[in-house]
This record gives C-alpha cells, structure tokens and sequence, in this order.
C-alpha cells in the first residue's frame, strides 16, 4: 500500500512503514557519519529496506559518482520507482538497480565500492540473519576498495544498554572483528559500527567534521557541526566497553554469528521476549541453552541409549521370559 498525505509518501508492507519520504534528516545523518570516515568515496552500495532516501541523500552530494540500492525483496525497489511521486523520479533514476539477491550480486559483480551500508533492520527472521553474518561480510570484503568501509546498523540505546541490546551488539562486534581489522562506533539508539582493513577510521568528532566540511557540497547535505553529537566520546567508550566485556567473557567464539549458528536472530527475539515482558532469568536461562546446546543434545542421547539398553537387557523374573497371554490382545 503506498499514498501521499501533507507532502509525506508512504509506503506499508503489513502493518509497518517500509518507506517514508522525505526522511532527508535521518538519512542525511546517514549519509554524512559514513562519508566522515571515508570523505573520497565515489561508488556506493546500499543494502536493505527503507534505504531510498539514504541513496537519494547520498547522489546529492557532488563527488558520488554512483549508487547500488540492494533490497531484500529484489524486485521491491523498481515497483517503488514506478510509483514515486513526480518530484522522486528524476533523482531515483540514477540509481542502480540489479534485482538480485545481495548474496549473488556481490558473488557475480566485478564492481568495486568505496563506501558499503548495511541499513538493516532489527533481525527478526533467518532470512534478515543472512545479510549480518560472517560468511556475508566476507563476500562484502571481497567488493570493498582497499581503503573501503563497511557500515552496520544495530540498535543500540542513548543512556542505558540492558543485557539483550549488550549481547546483540557484542555479536555484530565480534562477528566483524573475524573479518576486519579496524572497527570503531557510532553510539545511540541507532548505533552504526563501521569497519575497514586499511581506511582511516576515527571517533574524533573534530576531525570528522573537517573531514566532512572538505567534501565539496556535502555541507548542503549535512551540517559539518552536526557530527560533533553524533560521537560523544563518553558514549562511544560506555557503548565499546560493553561490548568489549561480553566478547571476553564469552571468549567471542559464542557470539559470532555465521550461517549455521544464527547468534544474531537469537539475541533479536531475546530482545523482544524482553520487551514483551519477558524476565532477565528467561533470557540467561536461554543463552545458557544456546551456548551448550552441543553438550545438551550428547547428554539426552546418551540417557536415550542407556534406557533402551536396560529396557532390551534387563534381567526377567523367575526362571524364563514371561508367558504372554495373546488372547488379551486378540
């Protein structure tokens, strides 16, 4: 469902916003906390929902030469291009738009990128735990320019992290360590950690805003001063040392997310077994589940062999096996 009301469009999917336009504020700030770290991008690949006012913030900005939109639903974002209002199209139609799975398009495409966005949701399925786990990462690395970044959007908090939103980002921490060398933070409710091999990744708020003010045009995007909120340096160590704690108290090992060990889709429906009401005691109770798993399913197979190995063997009463009467049965 899709519709304009008092200059917004809007589209719905279910019962939730997929799409809002203009959005230029959030998407503005988007664009501009990613161009801080590498102010020389020129090719741009967007990954995910909701991600059409990233990519029309993003070609505002001069020195973009292209941008990539990867949606979920591969063919979602050219439906959405025949029905934008009249004043979208123009710019919409720069956008590069190739209708494949994120997945095979980084395994097909010989492009390479200087700036990558992962503007995710919350994972709350197998199918969103896909584009966060190691395996992905890794295709992503493979498409990265050498001094490229990659951005992943997690939900964080602006005053306090419980337990759940700790573990959920100490996952998606970890699980990019495993493939980049350099990580750094941006805090908040939604927190972005970005990453890089060889880039020059910083959370100095004053040398970010110099290096966002020396993109030509960009401050018409976004104002330079605006990054100085976006990094409060007591956030970003509260926030990192979070993390940095429960990857060393759980060893990292459990936290990683791949493929086969969805860890984050755990940590979402935690967080929203939590904020359903759910108790601090269900969620230790179900990590503990998670993390030994293994070991549960050994245990409970072998007491399944060792009863049916006393119930085949076990010693009959009297002198001989007992006489069954079959008319019982007939």
């Amino acid at each position: 469902l899709y519709g304009e009301k008092v200059g917004q469009f809007n589209v719905l999917e279910g019962a939730s916003f997929s799409e809002i336009l203009p959005d230029a504020e959030h998407a503005a700030e988007v664009v501009a906390l990613h161009l801080a770290q590498v102010p020389t991008a020129r090719r741009a690949l967007i990954i995910g929902p909701g991600a059409l006012p990233v990519c029309l913030q993003l070609l505002a900005v001069p020195g973009i030469q292209s941008v990539t939109w990867l949606h979920p639903d591969p063919a979602y974002p050219r439906q959405l291009l025949q029905v934008l209002p009249a004043g979208y199209r123009a710019a919409a139609s720069r956008i590069e738009l190739p209708e494949l799975d994120a997945r095979e398009f980084l395994r097909q495409s010989g492009q390479v990128y200087d700036l990558v966005v992962l503007h995710m949701p919350d994972v709350t399925s197998l199918v969103l735990n896909r584009y966060c786990t190691k395996e992905f990462y890794r295709l992503v690395k493979a498409r990265l320019a050498p001094d490229g970044l990659l951005g992943v959007r997690i939900s964080g908090g602006e005053n306090y992290l419980g337990g759940e939103l700790v573990d959920l980002g100490a996952s998606a921490y970890a699980t990019l360590k495993t493939v980049f060398r350099q990580l750094t933070l941006k805090p908040g409710d939604e927190s972005w950690i970005l990453a890089t091999d060889t880039g020059a990744l910083s959370d100095d708020r004053v040398l970010l805003r110099q290096r966002f003010s020396a993109i030509p045009g960009a401050a018409a995007v976004y104002p330079p001063e605006g990054l100085m909120s976006l990094y409060p340096p007591d956030r970003i160590f509260f926030q990192k040392r979070l993390y940095e704690q429960a990857v060393a108290g759980a060893q990292g090992v459990a936290l990683i997310n791949t493929d086969r060990h969805p860890q984050a889709l755990a940590f979402n429906l935690f967080l929203l077994a939590r904020q359903a009401g759910g108790s601090v005691a269900f969620r230790q109770m179900a990590n503990s589940f998670r993390q030994h798993a293994g070991s549960l399913f050994l245990l409970a197979a072998g007491i399944y062999i060792i009863l049916q190995l006393i119930w085949r063997y076990r010693p009959f009463a009297g002198n001989g096996p007992p006489v069954i009467d079959h008319r019982i049965y007939d």
